[in-house]
């Protein structure tokens, strides 16, 4: 939950900043695109060190520096620069407390009903997206924008302790099959971790369009996250109802997510991912007619919260679908990694774009093209291989 609140919450201030110190949507946005970054470079190394040793080491530091580094978000200014750096130093610690780890331990743990489990489990998600923007006019009223920061890395810090004293208090149950033997295909089967070797994965063309449909997603996902709010306030929705419209995505995400676990148990995985990254096509649509009505608002928000939910889930089941969990660590990071540019990337360019036009009329239209793209490669992907797990 924690490491999915910065998207909503840079949406509410994204008015505060700009006012006060002259920051543009695009110069704003591009703090999403410096975490989504971080995943792609770093995420491979934390996947890698997550086939080999395990998860509990890596996740216990991971949710502490993360929490103390969105606690130092709220240190910068005026420069754009100081905003820059506090959110490298967020980018550098966010893959070892993002989905990479906690995919990785859901997918060795289940196998009968994985996708509810994967459901279940991300479904954090969706509850951070409906507390953030909530949380985030509520704090910025009474301490400021700045205080909406320290108070959720602080906020953060003594929720994620539960799960850090039941990381330190219990085995990592997946240390034993990560960890290096002499043998590592004998260590690898014994462990139940079926699937090719990294070099044959990324020679499957399977992967690479698995990698570019799910970086079209979350471009479209990425801009409606960040961009929605703002789009609201200029067709005149004040900053609480747009907070509050907002909000709905969290419900809708955890609704979504539960639902897509539930079919990804029981119909072809690549129809149930074609279906829901098209989805986001709709609120795209309807934010290109946007005219403040209740109507558009919730259906908007409601679309991108399951589009949002149910993407997160199917990244991770077709990969250990049809990649395996011998390099599950790995394979995840790369396109999980572009997953996360894309996301980042695309506010940026919707800011720019906003920021020469006046308006986000272009963008949505790319987006549509790129969202129905992203669901025709993804329903390429045919018949699971036959050491799919």
């Amino acid at each position: 939950m924690l490491v999915n609140t910065y998207g909503g919450t840079l949406g509410v201030l994204m008015p505060f900043l700009s006012k006060e110190y002259g920051w543009t949507r695009a110069e704003l946005s591009a703090s999403v695109m410096i975490i989504c970054t971080g995943l792609l470079l770093l995420g491979p190394v934390v996947g890698a060190l997550v086939d080999r040793i395990g998860l509990r080491r890596i996740a216990i530091s991971g949710v502490i520096l993360f929490c103390a580094a969105l606690f130092g978000v709220g240190l910068s200014g005026p420069s754009v620069w100081s905003w820059y750096l506090a959110w490298t130093l967020v980018a550098v610690v966010n893959p070892m407390a993002n989905n990479l780890v906690w995919t990785a331990a859901i997918n060795r743990s289940f196998r009968k009903r994985r996708g509810l489990a994967l459901s279940i489990g991300l479904s954090g998600v969706g509850l951070g997206t409906f507390i953030a923007p909530l949380f985030a006019v509520w704090t910025s009223r009474l301490f400021g924008w700045r205080g909406a920061y320290f108070s959720l890395g602080l906020g953060g810090l003594l929720l994620a302790v539960p799960v850090i004293w039941k990381l330190f208090l219990f085995p990592d149950r997946t240390q034993a099959a990560a960890r290096p033997s002499g043998n590592r295909e004998a260590s690898a089967e014994a462990a139940g971790l079926d699937g090719p070797e990294i070099a044959e994965i990324l020679r499957d063309s399977r992967f690479w369009r698995l990698l570019v449909s799910v970086t079209l997603v979350s471009a479209g996902i990425g801009t409606l996250m960040i961009h929605m709010q703002p789009v609201m306030r200029d067709a005149g929705v004040s900053a609480g109802a747009a907070a509050r419209y907002a909000a709905i995505m969290g419900p809708s995400a955890i609704v979504g997510r539960l639902f897509g676990g539930y079919l990804l148990d029981r119909l072809p995985a690549r129809l149930v991912a074609a279906v829901t990254f098209a989805l986001p096509a709709v609120p795209c649509a309807i934010l290109l007619r946007y005219d403040a009505s209740l109507l558009l608002s919730v259906c908007a928000t409601i679309a991108t919260g399951v589009s949002l939910g149910v993407d997160g889930d199917i990244v991770a089941y077709i990969t250990a679908r049809y990649l395996g969990l011998r390099r599950y660590g790995l394979a995840y990071s790369l396109i999980f990694g572009c997953y996360a540019f894309g996301a980042g990337f695309a506010p940026v360019v919707a800011g720019a774009i906003f920021d020469v036009s006046g308006s986000y009329a272009i963008m949505f239209k790319i987006l549509i093209v790129g969202l129905l793209s992203s669901a025709a490669l993804v329903a390429s992907l045919g018949t699971p291989p036959k050491f799919a797990v």
